[in-house]
């Protein structure tokens, strides 16, 4: 058995949250995946709820939430036949924020729109 010493503890330590970390991007880079946690940032709603409100399939929907879910953004809750999905803590809403902030930033300045940060962000805001 190898010799853990404090420099392998902490190193394999960062790797694994830079692991995490990029799961957790990756999961963040598809487009319906970004809408399902805008729906999901001021209410809990249904498999059944999501697929509507986005015109997807169930079974669609459903792998959406498994990747989220999997990457520890979302809660999940069964009642009945029913799952429902919420956001798992205020650290996702801060992170999706920050996301919009630099997006906003960007955009503001290829386009020169002038655009209310304030405004933007409290899109987030529970």
């Amino acid at each position: 058995m190898p010799e853990l010493n404090k420099h392998n503890t902490d190193s394999e330590y960062r790797e694994r949250i830079i692991n995490t970390s990029a799961g957790i991007f990756k999961a963040l880079s598809n487009p319906l995946r970004l809408r399902i946690l805008m729906m999901l940032r001021n209410e809990e709603l249904s498999v059944h709820d999501i697929q509507e409100r986005l015109d997807i399939s169930q079974p669609l929907a459903s792998q959406h939430l498994k990747v989220l879910r999997n990457q520890g953004l979302l809660k999940e809750r069964r009642e009945g036949k029913y799952v429902y999905y919420r956001l798992k803590s205020r650290d996702v809403t801060k992170l999706m924020a920050g996301a919009l902030q630099i997006q906003t930033v960007e955009l503001a300045a290829e386009s020169e729109l002038m655009v209310s940060l304030s405004e933007m962000m409290s899109f987030w805001a529970f």
